[in-house]
């Protein structure tokens, strides 16, 4: 029976970034989304945690900000115009649910407030082979924290007051509607400081087999739902100027969240006190940032040292993965809001607890992760730089897909057929086969029998069976993720005072994925935060004013994030 394209096993989708390096803490391979009707397009970066898409909302960029505010938040033109932020007026299909706190690391100072509502969501340009996906979950921010837009890939469903209404992620709705095989992603975030310059990876169920180093080390999911990627940072090294090895975590092992939302690598303050001793960094207190001199940086750079971190569940080498980074992976500037004036930094952060452990986007630009929903688990890779830029697509098979990844059909690959000539050789192969048989059989007959010459002879035809025929292998090979532990999904994200019914679920057929090519110019970044206010010709909202809690001496943000 002919299957059905909804029946079928999709290839995974492979997300062409932006071409755009960008940012206000350093230069990032970004990656473009349409929200709304008509599409309003933003160019956001990745994130680890969080499930929803947040992007700068109409008020982001305020009075005497930079005057490319909207642009270095991600805002491209509409209608056009220059878009000031997220119109929610100007989308027919927008469906408001109110205003809530963001799903952002609160441990590390994310402690803004957003509007949210249900809209389409389209990846990459119109036209490119992204899919368009309704009723999804659209956080619009003004926070300055949050300078550009985040894309959650998380798959926790996201609950607003009550349990019984989740609302669907948007890797959930990819998997649902057969756009992706598997609740499964890679990512890479690429690399400014190559030469040539390397964008981001990010593939929808599967991977790019070119961007790492395989190894066999899995990490299981943290039964934490909110910190499911977590491991142990076991190491950290470099080799100072007399080539001597130092050890750059000398308090031991940090179980750190892998968080690429984050730009930064969060640290006990142990050890980013040796960093700073081995890179010679200025600790400043106003953003509690490590600044690095004009001399120090260029001698660094002539030198380009390297980091490795050394990764794992014990402490066992043989059970440890390392990755190798780069001085120049270290060499980030830092703008508006953070400093007036482009400033030289080397992007570590003390933390003083063990939730703001994290490796941020910093550490991704030479480590690849393959994250699998599907079997709770994870692994991390050296991340490499083809320069000819050939991708190698895999998927990740979901569970209930192993079974019929067997059959080529479902698979979307035409079926194995023997050629004609292959047919004609088998069979007079086997005529031939028969004849010498019935040959032999009557010689033994007639000897025995010479006496009985004119007697009819019956020979009855005997079955060939060939026990070790082998098999028709499909068209590739099929590619699996190694089981992990098993895991339960947890209710997703809370957002208190809201009673809003569930998206419903419209299956699909698989996109026709084409080559990307976006062209755009570059320029600076700048804005800094405040909390909500929209003003556009169809609606308008009053000032939201949100308390921020009193914290403790080391705050963070630090006063000047502010």
């Amino acid at each position: 029976m002919a299957l059905t394209n909804s029946s079928r096993i999709p290839a995974p989708l492979s997300f062409a970034p932006s071409q755009y390096f960008e940012g206000n803490d350093g230069l990032w391979s970004t990656f473009i989304v349409r929200v709304g009707t008509p599409e309003q397009i933003f160019r956001v970066l990745p994130s680890t945690v969080a499930s929803e898409l947040f992007v700068p909302l109409l008020g982001a960029c305020k009075e005497g900000f930079p005057a490319n505010c909207p642009f270095s938040r991600g805002a491209e033109m509409f209608q056009g115009k220059v878009n000031e932020g997220f119109q929610v007026g100007k989308t027919s299909t927008w469906h408001e649910i109110g205003i809530y706190g963001i799903s952002a690391r609160e441990e590390l100072g994310y402690n803004a407030s957003g509007l949210y509502g249900l809209d389409n969501l389209g990846l990459m340009i119109a036209n490119s082979g992204g899919p368009t996906l309704a009723k999804q979950v659209i956080g619009g921010v003004v926070n300055s924290r949050l300078w550009f837009g985040r894309l959650g890939l998380d798959i926790k469903p996201s609950n607003f007051s009550e349990f019984d209404n989740p609302q669907r992620s948007m890797m959930q709705t990819l998997k649902d509607e057969n756009h992706i095989p598997s609740l499964s992603y890679g990512y890479t975030a690429g690399a400014y400081y190559k030469k040539p310059n390397v964008f981001g990876s990010l593939t929808f169920g599967g991977y790019d087999q070119n961007r790492f180093q395989p190894n066999d080390i899995t990490f299981p999911f943290d039964a934490n739902d909110s910190r499911k990627p977590s491991l142990n940072v076991q190491a950290i090294v470099t080799r100072d100027m007399n080539n001597q090895t130092v050890s750059l975590l000398p308090d031991g092992a940090a179980y750190s969240l892998i968080d690429f939302a984050e730009p930064h690598i969060w640290l006990p303050v142990s050890a980013c006190d040796a960093f700073a001793k081995a890179f010679n960094l200025t600790y400043d207190n106003t953003t509690d940032l490590y600044l690095i001199d004009a001399s120090t940086r260029a001698r660094h750079l002539e030198q380009n040292p390297t980091v490795t971190f050394g990764l794992g569940q014990t402490a066992n080498p043989a059970e440890r993965i390392n990755i190798v980074i780069p001085y120049s992976a270290f060499d980030q500037q830092a703008n508006f809001p953070i400093y007036n004036v482009s400033t030289n930094y080397f992007p570590i952060r003390r933390a003083y607890n063990d939730t703001q452990y994290t490796l941020g986007r910093t550490f991704f630009q030479e480590a690849y992760v393959k994250i699998d929903y599907e079997r709770g688990n994870f692994s991390v890779h050296q991340a490499l730089f083809p320069t000819a830029n050939e991708q190698k697509i895999l998927p990740i098979a979901s569970k209930e897909s192993e079974a019929k990844i067997e059959n080529p059909d479902v698979l979307g690959s035409p079926k194995v057929r023997l050629a004609k000539g292959v047919i004609a050789g088998a069979s007079i192969g086997g005529i031939a086969l028969l004849i010498c048989m019935l040959l032999i059989i009557f010689c033994f007959v007639r000897r025995r029998k010479a006496a009985k010459e004119q007697q009819k002879m019956t020979v009855e035809e005997e079955r060939i069976e060939f026990a070790d025929q082998p098999k028709l292998e499909t068209d590739g090979a099929a590619f699996f993720e190694k089981d992990g532990r098993p895991f339960a999904e947890m209710e997703g994200h809370v957002f208190p005072e809201l009673n809003c019914a569930a998206p419903e679920s419209e299956l699909s057929s698989e996109p026709e994925l084409r080559e990307l090519d976006v062209r755009i110019t570059r320029t600076d970044l700048s804005t800094i935060f405040e909390l909500y206010e929209l003003g556009d010709s169809e609606r308008s909202y009053e000032s939201l004013n949100v308390v921020l809690p009193e914290l403790p001496e080391k705050q963070y943000p630090p006063p000047g994030w502010i």
